[in-house]
């Protein structure tokens, strides 16, 4: 209870004093460190005086701090690297790796510690004759690094010693992989670029060492280094999961680089040895005994050293014929497009027999006439089709043939279809129709027979042109096309005269023209006086007789009957 008391009142009082001469002051055990996190002594320690059991108990109680607080060792962290004093910096090191697995650490914690530099690496070597092979055991040297920067640990030194810092083994290889990590700039295993770059520089390196200039026994040492070295980049290569890219970035980076070493010690790229790579006639990875390729009389000698003999694969890829003559991958050209046929062929197909599904039959021509068309081209365009082909059991046969009424003819009714066949361009369809029934029927053909309604009048118009038109009124009100109808009613409009206004009224009125018969029982009223009495007139259709009258009284009532009648 009286250390509790004691604690309590101690945790916001500066009870901790530092006497060190002229450098005196006051803490607070908030801003202290515990001295048993680690056994050397730093400035964030307590006095020694304060060091004894009973006294540290009261003082954790008061709020001395630990190191497993990121806080307090990023700012132990940052004490070792100004003081400069490395063995504390290891140990530091070694509590972070005891008490890895208890720690709480955000990631932000850590980024800020690999920027202070309290990391053990092994110091690079002055010589640069001796930097062109990597270290083989750490050095009793070492430099402090931060980890913000890349680096890989001293197992890899042999294909990173150029291109990344070495971690120094005493301190790293305790750490465990969790821990190893949180540290992104530690390259474990280095990246493939990283590998090949080392390669490169160690050839480059190794180009400027005469073999001249050593002893001969340690030109065979120097050269079985080298062949070593070799072979733990390719193993290292070889390891690496590439596509196709990363292939392609080791081909070119490696393909003329003389890395190579011969048995002789002397230096050669890949593409120089293509030749040699293939010798032998064995895809096995593995090296051959002897006596195997001896017996062999006909297959190649293997003339590179024995070492490279199970990356022989890989270093056909590296210097493969794509890399002997051309160098731009050859490029697949796509002409423009011929214009789409499809429209112009379908559009060409009407009263063609070939691939016709449809043929209209006009039974009361002599001989009978008969004219082609095509399912799918007339249901896309006119809904009366899509449903007699949907909707009746004779028109799934593979042929449709359909009769055609009696007052039908040949022309209109290739001027209608000419309509459907090239997207409702009456113009153009009248051309195609005329065309088309001059190839059908010679130029003394004999004309159609009469509707009943032309024995009272049909001599009276005046053109051929608007005998068709009458025929394609009535066909485009047979088959429910709206704006044909409403153009063949315009064209007729334009054709009316006092001899043929009243059989183009009657006409009219039994197509539903509502639009030419209003038309023409305007004319019929301005006529009247003209025509009481006469023939023609006392045979009118009494409906529209009873619609020329219904003027007199009133306009509006007129046009709602000829409305209501059509």
């Amino acid at each position: 209870k009286d250390y509790v008391a004691i604690a309590t009142s101690c945790e916001e009082a500066p009870v901790v004093v530092f006497n060190d001469g002229r450098d005196a002051r006051r803490c607070r055990c908030s801003e202290l460190v515990d001295p048993e996190d680690v056994q050397v002594t730093i400035a964030m320690h307590p006095p020694r005086e304060y060091c004894s059991p009973v006294v540290l108990s009261v003082l954790r109680r008061a709020g001395l701090k630990s190191l497993t607080d990121e806080e307090v060792f990023l700012s132990a962290a940052r004490h070792v690297e100004a003081s400069g004093e490395a063995a504390k910096g290891e140990e530091l090191l070694k509590q972070l790796a005891d008490r890895f697995q208890s720690l709480k650490w955000s990631s932000r914690s850590f980024a800020a510690l690999s920027r202070v530099r309290i990391f053990p690496a092994i110091a690079p070597v002055a010589p640069v004759r001796s930097d062109a092979y990597p270290p083989r055991c750490a050095s009793v040297e070492r430099v402090a690094v931060s980890l913000d920067a890349p680096c890989t640990l001293f197992q890899h030194a042999s294909v990173a010693w150029t291109q990344l810092a070495l971690l120094h083994p005493d301190t790293f290889d305790k750490w465990p992989k969790p821990l190893l990590q949180r540290f992104s700039a530690i390259k474990d295993p280095p990246s493939l670029d990283v590998i090949v770059a080392n390669l490169i520089e160690a050839a480059r390196r190794w180009g400027e060492i005469r073999d001249g200039e050593l002893a001969e026994v340690a030109s065979k040492e120097h050269r079985q280094h080298r062949q070593e070295i070799v072979v733990c980049h390719l193993a290292a290569l070889n390891a690496v999961r590439r596509t196709n890219a990363l292939q392609s970035m080791v081909q070119h980076s490696l393909c003329r680089v003389k890395f190579l070493v011969l048995n002789d010690g002397s230096l050669t790229s890949p593409c120089e040895a293509f030749a040699a790579l293939h010798g032998g006639n064995s895809d096995d990875e593995d090296e051959e005994p002897d006596h195997v390729a001896s017996t062999s009389a006909t297959s190649s000698t293997w003339s590179l050293p024995r070492c490279l003999r199970r990356y022989r694969r890989l270093l056909l890829g590296i210097a493969g014929p794509a890399l002997q003559g051309v160098q731009q991958m050859p490029i697949i050209h796509v002409e423009t497009p011929p214009q789409n046929p499809v429209p112009d062929f379908i559009q060409n197909s009407l009263n063609c027999p070939d691939l016709a599904d449809v043929v209209f039959i006009l039974g009361h021509e002599t001989p009978v006439e008969q004219i082609y068309a095509h399912r799918l081209v007339l249901a896309a365009s006119c809904d009366h089709f899509r449903a007699t082909f949907s909707n009746y059991a004779e028109a799934a046969e593979a042929k449709c043939k359909l009769e055609l009424p009696s007052w039908v003819s040949a022309r209109p009714m290739l001027w209608m279809l000419a309509y459907l066949y090239q997207g409702y361009d009456v113009a153009r369809a009248q051309q195609i129709a005329f065309k088309l029934n001059k190839q059908d029927s010679s130029s003394t053909a004999s004309r159609r027979a009469s509707l009943s309604w032309k024995r009272r009048g049909r001599q009276e118009i005046d053109s051929e042109i608007g005998e068709d038109l009458c025929c394609l009124l009535r066909l485009s009100e047979y088959y429910q096309l709206d704006h044909l109808k409403q153009w063949a009613e315009s064209e007729l409009g334009k054709l009316l005269t006092p001899e043929n206004l009243i059989p183009l009224s009657t006409h009219a009125y039994f197509c539903n023209a509502g639009q030419l018969l209003r038309v023409s029982i305007y004319h019929l009223r301005r006529e009247y006086g003209e025509l009481v009495g006469v023939n023609d007139w006392e045979e009118l259709e009494p409906a529209i007789k009873e619609l020329v009258l219904a003027g007199v009284n009133s306009e509006s009532n007129s046009a709602s009957q000829i409305s209501e009648t059509c």
